[in-house]
């Protein structure tokens, strides 16, 4: 599944950003 590879991108993105924001934010980023 591409999910998870997706998923470890855009968590790394926010990570380099700063902390992990909430849930709810991650989904918005990935719908947008």
């Amino acid at each position: 599944t591409d999910d998870m590879p997706s998923a470890g991108g855009y968590i790394a993105t926010f990570r380099a950003n700063g902390p992990r924001p909430a849930p709810e934010a991650i989904r918005a980023c990935r719908l947008g």
